[in-house]
């Protein structure tokens, strides 16, 4: 029976330890995107967009594997708000 790899294609340690939490798994891989927000869409489209440009950077390259990608934003009184620069920025 071929069981397929599965592969997080994510660099978040939150999403890695609620696969291992469950008992999958999995391997990583960081997926080559810039998670640049179009203005023209709306929060939800906009993560909708990253997370599918997020899969498909690990999928290409990882055909035969099983891939999950997601993406979260953050709004605060209409405005997506960035990934913190550093720990003082958060």
């Amino acid at each position: 029976m071929n069981v397929l790899k599965f592969i997080l294609a994510s660099g978040s340690p939150r999403r890695a330890k609620l696969l291992e939490e469950a008992g999958v798994e999995f391997d990583i891989v960081t997926p080559e995107v810039d998670e640049i927000f179009d203005p023209n869409l709306s929060p939800a489209n906009n993560t909708v967009r990253v997370a599918l440009l997020k899969a498909d950077s690990v999928a290409v390259r990882y055909p035969a594997s099983l891939t999950l990608a997601a993406d979260t934003i953050v709004i605060l009184n209409g405005d997506i708000l960035g990934k913190p620069e550093d720990e003082k920025h958060a």
